[in-house]
């Protein structure tokens, strides 16, 4: 299960994102997942929210391009 590209309509509604992953999380548990995947774009101020909430160690940063 893939957790991420959510957002909100104001940014002060970000918490929010807290309780919609949580509920995503106890989702998944709860009906045999054995994964969670977490792709999160660190210029985004919704998924820094939800990164934020994992006590995970980073990993490399991919450097991506659009043409």
């Amino acid at each position: 299960m893939e957790i991420g590209w959510s957002g909100v309509d104001q940014l002060e509604h970000l918490p929010l994102l807290q309780v919609l992953t949580y509920n995503q999380i106890t989702y998944a548990k709860r009906n045999g997942y054995e994964a969670l995947i977490g792709e999160f774009d660190t210029t985004s101020p919704y998924a820094l929210e939800i990164l934020e909430l994992f006590p995970n160690e980073s990993c490399p940063v991919w450097i991506t391009f659009q043409g």
